[in-house]
């Protein structure tokens, strides 16, 4: 159990048992601040998660819970972006209804490697990736599998 309370958002259990969301509780207008990350800053090279989110310059911020759930879309309600120097936020691309799931691009480098993506978009790109990164990662399976063959 989650000790979590907003009257702006809730965390849900997802319907096809992919673990958890972010859902609005109220209606979010484009540009408006629909929640501030917290978390941890990590100043560790090399230092990675699932979760960690990049502030520049090797720092990355371990997010605490809401922002830490949030999942991603290829097709996001949302973005980030820079509040402080350890801060982010997220922040309405559209109209966001109550109800509705809020989800950013978490725009992966193609280092990270292939994560599959669900999302379920029509414009699912199919890997957890940053959309310009896309031909660099698919260069890099079709390397992966001809090396496989050998």
């Amino acid at each position: 159990m989650l000790d979590f309370e907003s009257k702006y958002f809730e965390v849900r259990q997802l319907a096809n048992g992919a673990g958890r969301g972010v859902f609005a509780k109220k209606r979010f207008l484009p540009g408006q601040l629909v929640m501030e990350i917290d978390g941890q800053v990590v100043d560790e090279e090399g230092y990675t998660s699932l979760y960690c989110m990049d502030l520049g310059k090797g720092r990355v911020l371990e997010p605490g819970i809401p922002g830490g759930l949030v999942n991603h879309s290829c097709d996001p309600n949302c973005q980030l972006i820079q509040l402080g120097k350890f801060q982010l936020g997220l922040e309405a691309l559209v109209n966001i209804q109550p109800d509705r799931e809020l989800t950013y691009n978490y725009g992966w480098p193609a280092e990270v490697g292939a994560q599959r993506c669900y999302c379920g978009s029509a414009r699912c790109r199919k890997y957890i990736i940053d959309p310009d990164e896309l031909p660099k990662l698919k260069k890099m399976l079709k390397k992966r599998k001809k090396s496989k063959k050998k």
